[in-house]
């Protein structure tokens, strides 16, 4: 068997679906111009530009080891006058530390394909290059200077044939009437995978469940789509109907499955690194679930998380949150191998993985979102594999609290499932249930406290509830106890609103007498009116707490600050009673 040059990823310079603010998660320095007649990127005279970026730099160490790769290189098609120097990233403490190579310098009359070998030395850290044009100045007669052109580059490995995979991925997505996303997603595939030059596009093939039943199949149906009308049993039944679909599909015989929501931003970049990792596993990894990064729509340099993890209270957590990936140091932390918290869990806004994994008898409980991903990851008890590169764009997790979907979901799902699988069996999710009652009566946030106890009490009812396909009706009814949010400007501008303190901590704390009597009275909720503040205290409209802000106020302004949208909760003694004698 003869060897190949492999690519690992490409290198991205297009940013045109980022804002000029990103552009250093794919290069920094100068910026690149672009010669449409030609296709190629350039750089002028005495400019430079630097790839230890998010999206650009490679993880050798991971490379090495998490597959059977034996070298790493940089492989330039260019043409001009340039220079390259290869160097390595490695954190120190708090400090980005590198290792630079030689400089290597070209006069490539004609496009050339290049490629400079990774040495060994650098192959524990994340590697980057350097691209430098020489400045007119420094030319002599003898040598004028070439204009400097990149048509494309890429990370590539040189391996034996058979060392690769035979890799199938079945994309799976579910959707439920939001057609421009999911269209706009299965064009930009069709376009840029599926019928562009790129080999991984040959080795998936998307399925879209539709619980909708709004998209067309004569329309989207082809050779890599088929799009299946379906009930709407929620994302979990959705995914569990593409689950099957892989299982019994004997034409494309898919090795992994790729689990992907409607809504998510994604590059096709992420599927082009999650086929190459895959078809290069080492035999120790290849039941490791693949996990893409979910970063902020609105902020899209900043990482939200690269894994899920159920908090030792029973709350939601996220790992490897905050991340600024503009930052180089960022971009190192987020490939150090760090443990991972306990009950870690891989979202399905883009998972993949291996088919031996899924059995007709082990799919997802039709729960209706929250904790279908975060069960089948802890009863499977997954390891999970993340790459830089590999990551998709959502909303902001604080712009889009729903209290149905995080109190009432989240706990009845995670009842549900601790019963069923035997998971998460140290946490007592009932205690969280019953701090964050409190916590949200004395909110003057009924409604809140009224999901957290449908939560429990749905979960007590007979097996039988859950199974049976009554989920979508108990959703409306469930999602229909929500508060109104107006418009500020419109309907509490006589309300002073400081946005910028709507997530920061009261500098002014409690003394221990008011704390006893915030808790001992529910925040004043047994006490007379006479013994309130005449203010409205302006909170966060999720469930952030601050007793400080929130004491003894007659009224609370609860407020998105991200939508400049409130709602006003006075207090209700009967409903109190109610919900606390329930």
């Amino acid at each position: 068997m003869g060897q190949i040059r492999y690519k690992l990823q490409n290198i991205l310079l297009e940013y045109s679906r980022l804002p000029e603010e990103c552009r250093p998660m794919l290069y920094r320095g100068d910026t690149f111009g672009y010669d449409k007649l030609l296709s190629a990127h350039t750089l002028r005279p005495g400019q430079t530009a630097d790839f230890l970026t998010y999206f650009n730099a490679c993880s050798a160490a991971k490379w090495y080891r998490c597959t059977v790769i034996d070298n790493l290189s940089l492989t330039l098609t260019c043409q001009g006058d340039f220079r390259v120097q290869l160097f390595g990233g490695a954190m120190d403490g708090g400090t980005v530390e590198k290792e630079y190579t030689e400089t290597i310098e070209y006069h490539l009359c004609d496009k050339t394909t290049v490629s400079l070998s990774v040495p060994a030395h650098l192959r524990n850290m994340v590697v980057g290059f350097r691209l430098t044009i020489p400045d007119a100045d420094t030319t002599t007669e003898e040598k004028s200077l070439l204009p400097f052109r990149l048509y494309e580059g890429s990370w590539t490995t040189l391996i034996d044939n058979h060392l690769v995979r035979d890799v199938r991925i079945a994309l799976t997505a579910v959707t439920f009437h939001r057609e421009v996303s999911i269209t706009h997603t299965m064009s930009l595939l069709e376009r840029e995978l599926f019928y562009a030059d790129e080999p991984a596009g040959q080795h998936i093939r998307m399925r879209v469940i539709d619980n909708g039943n709004t998209l067309d199949p004569d329309e989207w149906n082809s050779d890599y789509i088929e799009l299946i009308p379906h009930e709407n049993t929620g994302s979990a039944g959705g995914f569990a109907r593409g689950m099957q679909a892989a299982l019994t599909d004997t034409h494309f015989c898919p090795t992994h499955i790729l689990l992907m929501e409607d809504d998510v931003q994604v590059w096709p970049e992420a599927f082009v690194r999650t086929y190459a990792l895959l078809s290069l596993l080492r035999h120790d990894y290849e039941k490791h679930f693949i996990c893409g990064a979910m970063f902020c729509a609105g902020r899209r340099n900043i990482q939200q998380e690269t894994l899920g993890f159920v908090q030792d209270n029973g709350a939601n957590g996220s790992y490897g949150a905050g991340y600024d990936m503009n930052t180089a140091a960022a971009v190192l932390q987020n490939e150090q191998d760090a443990p991972l918290p306990c009950h870690a869990y891989a979202g399905w806004r883009y998972c993949c993985i291996p088919l031996p994994q899924t059995d007709h008898e082990r799919l997802p409980l039709p729960l209706f979102m929250k904790w279908t991903d975060t069960a089948y990851s802890l009863s499977h008890k997954a390891e999970f594999l993340t790459l830089n590169g590999i990551c998709f764009w959502h909303k902001d997790r604080s712009a889009r609290f729903n209290a149905c979907r995080e109190l009432y979901l989240w706990y009845r799902n995670a009842l549900i499932s601790q019963a069923v699988y035997g998971i998460c069996e140290e946490i007592d999710f009932i205690r969280r249930i019953d701090t964050l009652f409190w916590q949200e009566l004395s909110r003057l946030s009924y409604i809140n406290a009224e999901l957290l106890l449908d939560a429990i009490e749905d979960f007590c009812r007979q097996p039988s509830f859950v199974l049976s396909p009554q989920g979508d009706a108990l959703l409306q009814d469930r999602t229909a106890k929500k508060e109104i949010m107006w418009p500020i400007d419109s309907m509490y501008r006589h309300i002073p609103i400081d946005y910028t303190t709507i997530y920061r901590k009261s500098p002014a704390t409690l003394t221990q007498k008011e704390q006893r009597r915030y808790d001992n009275t529910c925040n004043g909720q047994t006490l007379s009116p006479a013994a309130l503040k005449d203010t409205v205290a302006v909170i966060a409209y999720d469930t952030f707490d601050d007793p400080a802000k929130q004491y003894m106020a007659k009224e609370m302004l609860a407020v998105n600050p991200f939508n400049r949208t409130a709602c006003l909760r006075t207090r209700d003694n009967a409903r109190f009673k109610a919900l606390v004698t329930r």
